[in-house]
């Protein structure tokens, strides 16, 4: 008596091809590669494909992100009128340097420490070394009006 003639391997040989052929008219031959990864799928199997990714899926972009704005520069312009607390700069380090009647906070802000005008100037200092002078820009809040340069009085 052979393997074949067994009516249990019989009737496992029958399930086996109904399920392949289920198998292969739900795909209707759409794949593109075949099953290949042992000689019995290899050998039993010769039609089965199956059907892989063409474009990748969502999700793998690196940009999409950005930052609050800090809203820095000047906040009022030379002449204007300010009172104690009124904040002149915002700024990242001292590009503008306090003067008199001017603090500094915390984070470089300037502010008005009494009453008056804004004033905005550049002067040379001295840097660390005591011989290279350095243009440095300073605010001023003084008790009169600055004169606009003589270039703008017309």
């Amino acid at each position: 008596m052979t393997s074949t003639s067994n009516p249990l391997i019989i009737i496992i040989k029958i399930m086996f091809r109904a399920a392949v052929k289920t198998v292969l008219n739900t795909h209707q031959y759409a794949n593109t590669r075949p099953v290949a990864s042992s000689t019995f799928s290899a050998t039993l199997l010769p039609n089965l494909q199956v059907r892989w990714a063409t474009k990748m899926s969502g999700g793998k972009s690196k940009n999409g992100r950005d930052s609050n704005p800090k809203y820095l520069g000047l906040k009022v312009s030379s002449g204007e009128e300010v009172v104690p607390g009124n904040i002149l700069v915002r700024q990242r380090g001292t590009k503008v340097h306090p003067g008199q009647g001017v603090g500094i906070g915390r984070d470089h802000t300037l502010y008005a420490q009494r009453n008056g005008y804004v004033h905005f100037e550049r002067a040379n200092v001295p840097a660390r070394s005591g011989r290279i002078l350095k243009q440095r820009l300073f605010a001023h809040v003084t008790q009169y009006r600055p004169l606009p340069p003589i270039n703008d009085i017309r």
